[in-house]
């Protein structure tokens, strides 16, 4: 996708449906899932700049709705600006790869909307901060070389570096790329396999 092009909800719905696709051959979009429950929508530019910040390529709300049930944004679902920001892709994937595509959006809100939707298994798991070296909810950066993050975004915070590497497992059919198959990204990656392996028996 382009900076500044315009999201329809046709392409959004055919993204939409790959992704499941992608989710439902990780055991995570089967009868009983609690995933099922999770919207996506196409919000207007303003009302995304509003919610999400100028840049935002899409988010996953996941605090109490407050003053975003006003604009119609509810906890826990995936929302996605109408019109790609200008900046929006290099922000996310940084300057060397500033293009991503729909689906990769949408890969990295599911671990969201996953997080929110699974809080035992994801933000309250102790098995999440050994993997991912802090708190779900920790604002600060982890410490490491740019080579234990499967992207420049995942450095952010905890959960980005948790919603980045879930979008490498749907990217990858699952299979770890050997240009990321490190020590420490092989933790993350064992962490999200044996995630989805226990929603998928529950």
């Amino acid at each position: 996708m382009r900076n500044h092009h315009t999201v329809t909800f046709p392409q959004l719905a055919s993204a939409t449906r790959q992704v499941q696709n992608e989710l439902q051959r990780a055991g995570l979009w089967n009868e009983g899932n609690r995933l099922l429950k999770v919207d996506v929508s196409l919000l207007p530019t303003l009302v995304s700049r509003i919610a999400g910040g100028k840049n935002v390529l899409g988010f996953v709300h996941m605090g109490d709705p407050g003053i975003f049930k006003l604009l119609g944004i509810q906890p826990g679902h995936i929302y996605i600006p109408a019109k790609v920001p200008g900046e929006g892709w290099s922000v996310l994937w940084g300057k060397d790869n500033p293009r991503g595509s729909l689906r990769d959006v949408l890969r990295h809100e599911y671990g969201h909307a996953l997080a929110y939707q699974y809080p035992e298994l994801v933000i309250d798991s102790p098995a999440f901060k050994t993997a991912f070296g802090g708190h779900h909810d920790d604002d600060t950066p982890v410490a490491g070389p740019d080579h234990h993050f499967v992207s420049v975004y995942a450095q952010k915070e905890p959960r980005e570096d948790f919603a980045e590497t879930f979008m490498f497992y749907l990217r990858h059919k699952q299979i770890l790329p050997a240009k990321h198959a490190n020590r420490v990204i092989a933790k993350k990656w064992r962490f999200i396999e044996k995630l989805c392996d226990r929603i998928a028996k529950s």
